[in-house]
């Protein structure tokens, strides 16, 4: 059984086949993906809140060097493609951008007035009794267990993207993938 079940016709994607997420956690589970569950309501989420740019700090203690490249090559802030940004707040008031500085660098270099811009950010509060030491370890910690089980985007599902997209340079590839016999994670020839 695949996991992306796609419609192909003539050789090219034509049509997506939408999937029932608890369907595709079933199959997950049938295969041995399993673990414990636990009951969650809205109140075990992190609060968003908007806040603006000039209310936000960054603690380059543990956060990487900002990658101007990155920030110049963008050329623009675009809001479509912002997730709220991970901020904790410290018990002497201020706002740290634990995850988003390249975002809030963005908008802070591209936006009209970014002393007034707000962004939406999830806020997380230490304890009351923290000290600074107390907040950048916490800080430091998520840190690195937010970004550490993130999965970036590889080069198979760059590739899918262009496919759903009709891109012609991944088109005639997988086309060349089924000529060949070839199929990498379910994309070129059939998986039998």
């Amino acid at each position: 059984m695949k996991l992306f079940n796609n419609t192909i016709v003539d050789g090219t994607h034509t049509n997506s086949v939408l999937q029932n997420v608890l369907e595709l956690a079933d199959t997950l589970i049938q295969r041995g993906v399993t673990g414990t569950r636990k009951r969650f309501t809205r109140k075990n989420f992190v609060k968003l809140r908007w806040i603006k740019l000039k209310d936000l700090k960054i603690d380059d203690k543990y956060q990487r060097l900002i990658n101007s490249k990155f920030i110049k090559d963008a050329k623009e802030f675009n809001p479509n493609l912002v997730k709220p940004i991970s901020v904790f707040l410290r018990p002497n008031g201020d706002l740290v951008v634990v995850d988003g500085q390249h975002t809030c660098m963005m908008a802070a270099i591209y936006v009209e007035d970014p002393s007034e811009f707000e962004i939406e950010c999830q806020v997380q509060e230490h304890p009351k009794d923290f000290t600074t030491e107390q907040c950048i370890a916490a800080e430091a910690k998520y840190f690195e267990q937010f970004n550490s089980s993130r999965t970036n985007m590889t080069g198979v599902a760059l590739f899918r993207s262009q496919l759903a997209q009709n891109e012609p340079k991944a088109v005639q590839l997988e086309k060349n993938f089924k000529r060949l016999g070839v199929h990498v994670e379910l994309i070129g020839a059939d998986d039998d």
